[in-house]
């Protein structure tokens, strides 16, 4: 009875064990505070015509959209804004979150009248330490985190 008693409370440990060590790796794999994750197509170009999202321990963050459009039908179709937003997790895991609408202001380069943000903004955002993922009707759109472009220094060249 001893011994069951033993291997019970031993099992117990272990599995708190690895239950901690489980979560302290889980810290490791989200989403990062004050850092840019930058828009694929975007990575080297210059800040100021980049996209990306930036998130705030406060439970707020920004996301710059630049997008320069070349149409021989329409040349003015650059557009830059930025969207302050609110984000909430939408698991106890932190993998993913749910960004809304706060505010926007407009670029300078902001000449179209179709590019609008409405005040019903959202998106849902699977996160990472390195990486984030928006899905679309268009298909899938990759951001990623500054830091991590460092340890990825051909992608994009």
């Amino acid at each position: 009875m001893k011994r069951r008693l033993f291997a019970i409370l031993l099992a117990a440990v272990a599995c708190f064990g690895v239950l901690f060590a489980l979560s302290a790796c889980g810290g490791g794999s989200s989403l990062q505070m004050n850092k840019k994750y930058i828009d694929e197509e975007y990575v080297k170009d210059a800040e100021a015509q980049q996209s990306y999202y930036l998130f705030r321990s406060d439970g707020t963050g920004i996301y710059k959209c630049y997008y320069d459009y070349d149409s021989p039908y329409d040349p003015s179709n650059d557009f830059t804004y930025t969207v302050t937003f609110k984000y909430v997790y939408v698991d106890n895991q932190r993998e993913a979150v749910v960004c809304f609408y706060d505010s926007v202001e407009y670029g300078e380069a902001d000449t179209g009248d179709y590019n609008r943000v409405e005040s019903d903004w959202s998106v849902l955002l699977t996160v990472s330490r390195n990486v984030l993922c928006s899905a679309g009707t268009g298909g899938y759109t990759f951001y990623i985190n500054e830091d991590y472009l460092d340890e990825i220094p051909d992608f994009g060249a």
